[in-house]
Parts: C-alpha cells; sequence; structure tokens
C-alpha cells in the first residue's frame, strides 16, 4: 500500500527549485549553457545534498537541454543546469483529493507520456505536449490496464506493460483524453523493462532481450528474435546505435546498428552492486557503483576505461544532457559533472 502522507512529505521538500551559488564559474563558450572554461579534465560544477531522491531507483531521461526524473513521488521533476545555476521544476498531475504517483515515463519528438496511479488506486496515463526547454503542457489524461511497469510512446500511440499480465499493450492515443486499446501482445514471463528505437522495440523478458519491429505508425509490432542474457536485467535504455543493460553485477553494452542483430561492444567486470547504472553521452560510457562512476571513452566501435569520477554515494542513476552527466546517488545527493571537451 502507498503511504500517502510519507509521500506528501517528499513532495513538499522536492516542489522547490534550488539555486547553487557556491558553484558559479564563468560560462565556457559551449553554447549550451554550461559554466567554466573548457577543459580535458571531467569536473564537478554542482553538488547538493538537497536533491536526494524519495526512491532508491529513480529514472532520468535526457530531453532538450533537461532531465526529466521520476522518482517516486508525485509528479515528475525536469533539471536544468545553466550559468551556474540548477533550476528543478516540479509536474504534477494531482488535484488537492487526488493525488497522482507516476510511475513510469516515456517521450516521443512531440510527446511526453506519463503512466501513474491516483490515491483512489485508478492507474492512469497523462500526456503532455513537449516543449524545448519549458515545462510540458498537459493535453489529456485516461484511464489504462496497470498503474505499474514500463511505458513507451511512438506516433500516436501508446505501449504498456504490467507486472500483473504478461505481454505489452498497444493504446490508441490521438486522443488524449480516451485511450483505446488495440492489440496485445504477450509474452512468456513479465515485461521488466523496454526501450523503443527508431523502428524497433526491445524488452527484457526473463533472461532475454525480445525484439520487435514497430508497423504502422505504432499500431502493431512483429517479434524479429531474441538475445539471450546471462542472467535478468532491470533496465534497458537505448542511446546512439547501442543498447545498454546489465547482467546481474555485469555492463553490457549492445550494437544495433543493423536492428535485431546485437553485436557485444563493451562487456563490463563484475561491479560492487547488482544492476549498475550506465549511461552514454558526451563521446563516453559511464557505469555507476557503490563509491564511484566509471569513465570510458567511446573510440569507435570499442570503450577505453578512462577515469573513476568520485559519488556521493552508491550510484542509483545516470544521465548525461548535453556535456553535463547527472549522478543520482540513493539517498545522498546529486552531483553534476562537466565531460571533457573531445579531442
Amino acid at each position: 500500500m502507498i503511504d500517502w502522507k510519507r509521500l506528501s512529505l517528499a513532495v513538499l521538500l522536492s516542489v522547490a527549485a534550488i539555486a547553487c551559488g557556491d558553484n558559479e564559474l564563468p560560462d565556457d563558450g559551449s553554447g549550451d549553457g554550461g559554466d567554466g572554461p573548457i577543459t580535458t579534465e571531467f569536473v564537478e560544477v554542482f553538488s547538493s545534498t538537497n536533491f536526494a531522491s524519495a526512491s532508491e531507483s529513480p529514472r532520468a531521461y535526457s530531453l532538450d537541454d533537461q532531465a526529466y526524473v521520476v522518482d517516486g513521488i508525485f509528479g515528475f521533476d525536469t533539471y536544468r543546469f545553466a550559468d551556474s545555476v540548477l533550476t528543478r521544476t516540479f509536474v504534477d498531475g494531482s488535484t488537492s483529493d487526488n493525488p497522482w504517483l507516476a510511475t513510469a515515463f516515456a517521450a516521443t519528438a512531440d510527446r511526453i507520456v506519463v503512466k501513474g496511479i491516483a490515491n483512489q488506486s485508478i492507474p492512469s496515463i497523462r500526456i503532455y505536449r513537449r516543449n524545448s526547454s519549458s515545462t510540458p503542457t498537459f493535453l489529456g489524461q485516461a484511464p489504462i490496464d496497470a498503474a505499474t511497469g514500463p511505458v513507451g510512446a511512438f506516433s500516436n500511440f501508446v505501449l504498456s506493460a504490467s507486472v500483473e499480465r504478461n505481454g505489452i499493450q498497444i493504446w490508441d492515443a490521438q486522443d488524449p483524453n480516451d485511450l483505446t486499446a488495440t492489440d496485445f501482445y504477450e509474452t512468456t514471463a513479465q515485461v521488466r523493462d523496454f526501450v523503443i528505437a527508431d523502428n524497433a522495440l526491445y524488452a527484457l523478458v526473463g533472461r532475454d532481450i525480445l525484439m520487435y519491429s514497430i508497423h504502422e505508425s505504432g499500431a502493431a509490432l512483429q517479434f524479429e528474435g531474441d538475445y539471450p542474457l546471462l542472467a535478468e536485467s532491470a533496465r534497458i535504455k537505448a542511446e546512439g546505435g547501442y543498447l545498454l543493460v546489465t547482467e546481474q553485477e555485469y555492463p553490457k553494452v549492445l550494437s544495433v546498428t543493423e536492428p535485431f542483430n546485437p553485436v557485444v561492444a563493451y562487456e563490463g567486470p563484475e561491479m560492487s552492486q547488482n544492476n549498475p547504472p550506465l549511461a552514454m553521452g558526451a563521446g563516453y560510457l559511464f557505469v555507476g557503483t557503490a563509491t564511484n562512476v566509471l569513465a570510458l571513452r567511446q573510440n569507435g566501435g570499442t570503450f577505453v576505461p578512462e577515469t573513476e569520477i568520485e559519488a556521493l554515494g552508491p550510484t542509483t542513476e545516470l544521465v548525461v544532457v548535453d556535456n553535463l552527466l547527472y549522478v543520482f546517488s540513493a539517498g545522498e545527493g546529486l552531483q553534476i559533472i562537466r565531460a571533457p571537451a573531445a579531442p
């Protein structure tokens, strides 16, 4: 059962936008709103314990010049770092008598889709218009089959999986206030997570990645095969032609330049925690551990270890926005690290 009083307190502690004046540096001239001189090293430009997540497993996404975070409280947050200031904007779907807890997040080029559950235990989808560098515009809300499990979006369709039912349901969301269930694609086990990249969907089911092509502008899926993993993974990400997964303590990167034919690009050593968070961007692969973040420079189709970045605590999520790495540490706070300029 959800402890709504505790979550209400978490909301009150998280809604304020916080500026950090101790980290003020001259603009680096990169044009991305960054600060400090152009550097060949990783530089911490922000660190604060005020941003400790309410969840042990927050999920962060890079859209435009902001990070979008779902962290176990009502609604979701946007983070934007510019001119030495981190601005946190809280986007809520609640009303005074009906709090709404966000559980999953997805986006297309022009839409944001957030799955959640209201105080009356009614699962629903909230759909927003995606606005570059500004708060999303709410378009509508409609009931859905389950509040938990991953969600995805493609064109005017929403794809949803749940822990109660093995498979993926497609919904026609052309009218954000009236979702229409279309096809259901059954799987042999629970869909733990899935990601959409181009016209392909990759789903974690058991110890496999199930691969589907997306047809009819999102209205249909076609099974294209599976890729076996050594162990179950809790999270899958798609970044720049790669899939990022973990096999318990072991990070793995798969190249999907040729869709539905994954090729191993990187297999890391055993980390100090299960399902270490992974992120890719600014020319690097980042792997979180219990004490730090490993940075591996992307060199063609390979990843070369370069340095370790000290973290505030055990890392729970990583996301790259432009050349900034956001490091979320369980119960400890948030760091923002500027990646070095490309050689």
